[in-house]
């Protein structure tokens, strides 16, 4: 067999150029249009998964564990999750789309709460009262501002936080305190009373502005001890 390499033709060389040139541009051209179609890949994934996304917004506010409701500019409730009717005991017909001074026992709290979210505040642990269907009344938090386009009031966006049994709570502290024929006080480590129950001041005859503002502590009582009873450490010698 002949190992002698051959001599390619000039004819041969240039078709063999020719070919090459066009393999290459082959080559080049699919892989331009692999780059074309893998973003319409990734455009189409993200397209199939939005309706899972917003599927999964829905449930979310529909289904979370906080009330939400919406309100247009003219008072009218736009849509409320279900933990918000739990909460009053309403269904959605005998909520949705009434007004939402309705549901308010103080006509001059959501007359307040309107105008404050009308002048484009956000309201940030408002305390209020909400009457329910069997006429008892909860006592919420809210937090709510509102949603402008162009320069106009679309609707709120409000969270209701239940505090009832708190409320109910901190009710019995105050009457445990205010009855009490006993001295109860509240005192923080700083050597304030916090609080205090009216027996402490008929008892010693000062105000409660007086007991409060003054610290509790005497400049011996911060001393270091000797571990003798009634020694302090200057005495000790």
């Amino acid at each position: 067999m002949d190992q002698v390499p051959k001599q390619l033709q000039p004819q041969q060389l240039a078709g063999l150029q020719a070919l090459s040139r066009q393999l290459i541009s082959q080559l080049e051209l699919k892989q331009q249009l692999a780059d074309l179609q893998q973003p319409q890949q990734e455009n189409q994934g993200l397209e199939n998964e939005l309706p899972q996304v917003d599927q999964e917004l829905l449930d979310f506010l529909e289904n979370g564990c906080v009330g939400l409701h919406c309100v247009d500019s003219n008072g009218i409730i736009l849509w409320a999750n279900q933990a918000e009717l739990d909460l009053l005991g309403y269904n959605a017909q005998e909520y949705i789309g009434h007004h939402i001074a309705e549901f308010y026992p103080e006509q001059e709290v959501i007359e307040d709460i309107l105008a404050r979210l009308t002048a484009k505040e956000t309201l940030k642990n408002y305390e209020a009262r909400l009457l329910c269907k069997d006429g008892s009344i909860r006592h919420v938090l809210i937090n709510s501002n509102a949603l402008w386009k162009n320069g106009k009031f679309v609707h709120t966006r409000c969270f209701t936080r239940d505090i009832t049994e708190w409320k109910r709570i901190q009710e019995e502290r105050d009457r445990f305190f205010d009855l009490s024929i006993d001295l109860l006080c509240i005192a923080g480590f700083d050597g304030y009373f916090k609080r205090l129950s009216p027996s402490f001041t008929s008892t010693l005859g000062y105000t409660e502005a007086e007991l409060t503002s003054t610290t509790f502590f005497r400049a011996s009582d911060c001393q270091p001890s000797t571990g003798r009873p009634g020694w302090s450490s200057s005495s000790a010698r």
